[in-house]
């Protein structure tokens, strides 16, 4: 069976500032062990889906910020803030979704699974939400997010999506939805396909 990369290692691959931070993005993917507990925004994503899938009143999403330990809270606090302005501010409908991805190589495939399928504003989405804070080694912006979009736009889907189905990322740290804005171009196709194939590349040096 193929490795397999997250959805968030790619987006932290792609939106990293230099070659050192993409090297280290994918040594962590590469070596290190997932455990629950250091997952940092786990209590937080987990709420906020909940929330969506159930119907519930947003502002639950301040109250789990509220109760998190002193470390995490202000960084809590300021993403869910976001996205409950995000969710006053557009009509957000829930729509379940599953597993995607797109084959990198033969032996390395890359999760392009959303966290959630939404119609915002009458328009259904697939979106990846960033949680992640801008840095000197990293930055989220309309540009750099662009082949992520167009990796869950081309990514085999194991679930059936609306007519019309956009993919688009959710930046928690100031609540604006990135879209996809037009059709996938050959452009886009073979920008995609370099950034894959330069993932690949490290991985397999590392």
């Amino acid at each position: 069976m193929p490795d397999l990369i997250s959805s968030t290692t790619f987006l932290n691959f792609t939106t990293a500032k230099s070659t050192d931070a993409k090297i280290s993005e994918l040594k962590k993917a590469k070596y290190s062990e997932y455990m629950p507990a250091a997952d940092y925004y786990k209590p937080l994503r987990e709420s906020f889906i909940k929330i969506l899938c159930n119907n519930e009143d947003p502002k639950l999403l301040l109250k789990v910020a509220d109760s998190v330990n002193e470390k995490k809270r202000d960084s809590y606090r300021k993403i869910a803030r976001n996205l409950v302005k995000f969710l006053k501010n557009n009509n957000v409908q829930y729509f379940d979704t599953g597993k995607a991805y797109v084959r990198a190589s033969s032996d390395l495939s890359i999760s392009a699974k959303p966290d959630f399928g939404a119609y915002v504003n009458g328009i259904p989405y697939l979106i990846k939400v960033n949680y992640r804070k801008n840095g000197k080694d990293r930055s989220i912006n309309k540009r750099n997010v662009n082949t992520n979009l167009v990796l869950m736009a081309l990514s085999e889907k194991e679930f059936q999506t609306p007519d019309g189905t956009l993919t688009a990322i959710l930046n928690g740290q100031n609540g604006t939805l990135i879209p996809l804005e037009n059709e996938v171009s050959n452009s886009d196709k073979l920008k995609n396909t370099v950034d894959i194939n330069y993932l690949v590349d490290i991985w397999q040096r590392i």
